[in-house]
């Protein structure tokens, strides 16, 4: 989550794309990896987010034990 500042407003958390995948990612293990939803959502956000914190993203897989999925959806997205 990052902080976001509206004009004459205070600022709040946002949820970034980042967030979100890594998200996917453990829910889509703890699921048992079949749903095939998940994952069509999970290669969504790589192949829509060309410019996502890479080293974010591996700091939180490997936290949740899910680099091997990253690594699966990198080559899914066509984004080794």
């Amino acid at each position: 989550m990052r902080p976001l500042r509206l004009e004459g407003a205070e600022p709040c958390l946002v949820t970034t794309a980042e967030d979100i995948l890594v998200a996917k990612l453990r829910w889509y293990k703890d699921g048992g990896q079949v749903s095939e939803n998940q994952w069509r959502d999970i290669v969504g956000v790589l192949t829509t987010n060309k410019s996502l914190d890479s080293a974010y993203l591996q700091h939180w897989a490997a936290r949740l034990g899910v680099t091997d999925l990253l690594e699966k959806a990198h080559a899914d997205a066509r984004l080794d």
